[in-house]
């Protein structure tokens, strides 16, 4: 998650898509599921079946970089999703 997090940060959610392999971009969609953030996995998922189907993704792609961005507005934001689960489920964790 953290991975996929700064390179869509850094250049946008089909970057990602394109630096990560598959196995790195179902353990990024895990990652944001796991701490409740089914809607970035969704997105996700929509983004690679964009890439593999439509012809011109480019006019797709600022309206998947604003949707991470209004999810996901900075890394505060993943600090504190990740602060409010490890304080409700700590067993969920290497101890």
């Amino acid at each position: 998650m953290l991975c996929a997090h700064g390179l869509i940060m850094n250049g946008g959610v089909f970057h990602a898509l394109d630096v990560l392999d598959e196995e790195q971009v179902k353990d990024a969609v895990e990652g944001y599921g796991f701490f409740g953030l089914a809607s970035v996995s969704d997105l996700l998922a929509k983004a690679t079946e964009l890439l593999r189907s439509a012809d011109d993704v480019d006019a797709q792609e600022s309206l998947l970089d604003s949707e991470y961005e209004h999810i996901v507005p900075d890394d505060s934001f993943l600090f504190s999703v990740f602060e409010r689960h490890y304080n409700a489920r700590p067993s969920d964790f290497a101890g």
